[in-house]
């Protein structure tokens, strides 16, 4: 795999946990103030009270209670709680007595559920910087990838444009030696010279120059035996230039 795409996946997908972590990186019962924090936290978690109870701890903030608000919430949940307590102490089997027929107890979560749902703000909870920082890197992630993708198309498509050269090149060249070789006997040395020069020298050179294409389209083996190949027939190519160049018809 691409190490820039490798890095861009690494980059998305931390961001994107990293951004999920902040939104729950704080409980809601912290979007409390710290008085009400204080004092949920004193309560047991396995708390039970009445449903009158409850109400009365959610009617209102709780920085507006007065002492005697606190005393007569106390004393209904102490008094509930001794009732309770007592008849299930009385009874050795399941028997719905007034109090439990009548009233559902409410929790400790449902106080904070109910408190926080009566918030204005409840974004609070989100560590911003925290969560701002992941999505920078998210955001990294993704122009890196994207970055990436380009390229990789930019790439293809220049192997597929260096590879048509490559036909085209070879393709003339096949047909040019051909020529070549059937009018070889009526030509003069300095003709063949200029034939090389024209039809020949150009296509060579092209192709030499878009050959890399073929490691992408081929693997390094194939390019191997193609171009050396290639580079015999150029060698016999320039030789027989050079023996037409020094007026050497024969060879």
């Amino acid at each position: 795999m691409n190490p820039n795409r490798l890095l861009g996946q690494v980059l998305l997908w931390g961001g994107f946990i990293s951004a999920a972590l902040a939104t729950v990186s704080q409980k809601e019962i912290d979007l409390l103030s710290a008085s009400e924090q204080e004092l949920l936290n004193s309560m047991d978690d396995n708390l039970s009270i009445p449903k009158q109870t409850f109400n009365g701890f959610v009617a209102k903030p709780f920085s507006e209670f007065n002492e005697s608000d606190w005393s007569e919430l106390v004393r209904q949940v102490n008094a509930w709680f001794v009732t309770e307590k007592a008849t299930q102490e009385a009874d050795d089997v399941e028997v719905e007595t007034e109090v439990t027929s009548k009233v559902k107890p409410m929790t400790k979560d449902s106080i904070i559920d109910v408190r926080t749902s009566q918030l204005d703000n409840k974004w609070s909870s989100v560590s911003w910087p925290w969560y701002g920082l992941s999505a920078l890197v998210g955001l990294a992630g993704v122009v890196l990838l994207r970055s990436t993708a380009r390229g990789a198309r930019q790439e293809t498509n220049r192997v597929k444009e260096e590879l048509a050269i490559l036909r085209k090149s070879l393709d003339r060249l096949i047909a040019n030696i051909g020529l070549l070789k059937k009018q070889l006997g009526d030509m003069t040395p300095e003709a063949i010279v200029n034939f090389i020069d024209d039809q020949c020298a150009e296509d060579f050179a092209e192709f030499a120059d878009a050959r890399n294409a073929m490691i992408q389209q081929f693997g390094l083996q194939a390019y191997a035996d193609i171009m050396t190949e290639f580079a015999s027939g150029e060698r016999f190519m320039n030789r027989a230039w050079s023996a037409a160049a020094d007026g050497y018809i024969d060879e």
